[in-house]
């Protein structure tokens, strides 16, 4: 687990599972439904308080009721900070994927992938430049690989960079600003000169 999630984690003692779902609900609302969250390229995510349920709980048999959802899961409350970070692209080593849909009628979908911590939040389009949370949860590497190999037509379009390779983006990103700045600042100078030269000029003139 990577250092920069395992500080999100939240830890809930020995609180009675009834409690801990209420509150997971009661941060999952304050902080996904009532915020403006973003992806890593700046595209707007919907949370809705009826995804809570899809997110955090699954099944009890996952043989006779696999894709059912009675139980609460107290590993994915406990990684709720994890979804924020991961898909606003603060958590080195994650990855983003296009996908297409499980069926024919499905939305078109996202997932983002971190490999060290098996763990896969699901997105879905949700109209231009927008999209909706589905869910988020711990996965194993087959499953990781099944999901990114889904149809042979899934796509990596984004790696979040480890913190060198940032401080480096960072530092050229500053840098060709500033020579922007400097070549603005240059050709307002050289346009100065060429008015006063002009204007000596027409003083001089008979």
């Amino acid at each position: 687990m990577s250092d920069s999630l395992s500080k999100l984690l939240l830890t809930f003692g020995s609180l009675p599972p009834e409690q801990i779902q209420s509150q997971t609900k009661e941060l999952y609302v304050k902080f996904y439904c009532s915020e403006k969250i973003l992806t890593h390229d700046g595209e707007r995510i919907v949370f809705t308080e009826e995804r809570f349920d899809h997110a955090f709980f699954s099944t009890d048999d996952k043989i006779n009721k696999r894709y059912g959802k009675h139980q609460f899961m107290r590993d994915r409350a406990e990684r709720l900070h994890w979804i924020a970070a991961i898909v606003g692209g603060k958590v080195p080593g994650a990855e983003c994927w296009k996908v297409p849909p499980a069926y024919a009628a499905a939305p078109k979908q996202r997932i983002y992938v971190v490999w060290e911590s098996s763990y896969a939040v699901w997105l879905w389009e949700n109209g231009e430049k927008a999209w909706k949370f589905s869910t988020a949860y711990g996965a194993s590497w087959a499953d990781l690989r099944r999901y990114t190999g889904r149809a042979k037509f899934a796509q990596k379009l984004w790696t979040c960079p480890e913190p060198a390779e940032q401080e480096a983006e960072s530092e050229h990103e500053s840098k060709t600003e500033q020579k922007s700045g400097e070549t603005t600042a240059s050709s307002t100078e050289g346009e100065g000169d060429k008015e006063k030269k002009d204007d000596s000029e027409n003083k001089n003139a008979p």
